[in-house]
């Protein structure tokens, strides 16, 4: 219903100047988002002209922002970057909101030009540690590390390792720095896990870090199991009787380098 008024259709909702009052309704969106999986160019092209300017605004809604993904997936590659360059002044914003997340979710998903996948990253990098961090916009950095080209995401992966402490002791940074680690090309990985090595002390005693350093101990690479264990060695007995390290030390005699020597017996009076 509009204005008391059935609308059936799109093209009747755009003859009463309807569309973009409607993408702010929970019945109305719902109807527009119906038109909108139909994928009809003419219907998709007058959504996308009602309700370009409120692209922040529907895409911070618990509803609007269904139908800003849908443009976004559904729309030409000018609408697609249309509405990407509608975001960037509030790309951060939208990001750590509950809602818009999905939405930037979705961008950097279906954004296929150069253009618009540098338009992403540069108004989301400076602001990548406050979105690692959040529980909404972590998951865009995750997006970014597996959609994005590896030259784009570099910034990520860099931050990673100036800031891994940090990162991997953050409740949701643990999770994005493991995602660093399942995508990033071999310069960069190489160097975040030399970081995880080097700070293995720490992390393995922390109630997120030592998921990382797990992390990397079942990949049961030989050289890594290795390197950790070199590490922590002179420490075991001690780490072996706290909470989240002792996770740790139970894996690593079963991570894949049979050459290991046995790791040392509990003290008597740690015992």
């Amino acid at each position: 219903m509009f204005r008391g008024r059935e609308i059936r259709t799109v093209d009747e909702a755009h003859e009463m100047g309807g569309l973009r009052e409607l993408a702010h309704e929970q019945n109305g969106c719902r109807f527009l988002q119906d038109q909108l999986d139909l994928r009809h160019k003419p219907h998709v092209d007058l959504i996308f002209e009602a309700t370009k300017e409120d692209v922040v605004s529907l895409g911070m809604d618990p509803f609007g922002n269904y139908l800003v993904q849908k443009l976004v997936q559904y729309g030409t590659g000018e609408q697609r970057a249309a509405l990407i360059d509608g975001t960037v002044a509030r790309m951060v914003e939208v990001a750590l909101n509950v809602h818009g997340t999905r939405v930037v979710q979705k961008m950097v998903e279906c954004a296929d030009s150069a253009a618009q996948q540098s338009a992403l990253c540069a108004a989301l990098l400076p602001s990548i540690m406050q979105l690692i961090r959040d529980m909404n916009a972590n998951h865009v950095v995750q997006r970014c590390l597996a959609a994005l080209p590896a030259e784009l995401a570099a910034g990520i992966y860099d931050r990673a390792v100036s800031d891994c402490l940090a990162i991997a002791t953050h409740r949701h940074g643990c999770c994005v720095l493991q995602r660093c680690l399942d995508h990033a090309p071999a310069p960069h990985r190489e160097e975040i896990i030399g970081e995880v090595v080097r700070l293995a002390p720490k992390l393995v005693v922390d109630p997120f870090g030592n998921y990382v350093v797990q992390y990397i101990l079942d990949l049961r690479q030989p050289p890594l199991t290795h390197a950790i264990v070199q590490a922590l060695r002179g420490g075991f007995a001690e780490l072996s009787l706290q909470k989240f390290s002792s996770n740790v030390i139970e894996k690593c005699p079963t991570s894949g380098d049979p050459s290991l020597p046995p790791l040392s017996p509990i003290p008597p009076h740690l015992s």
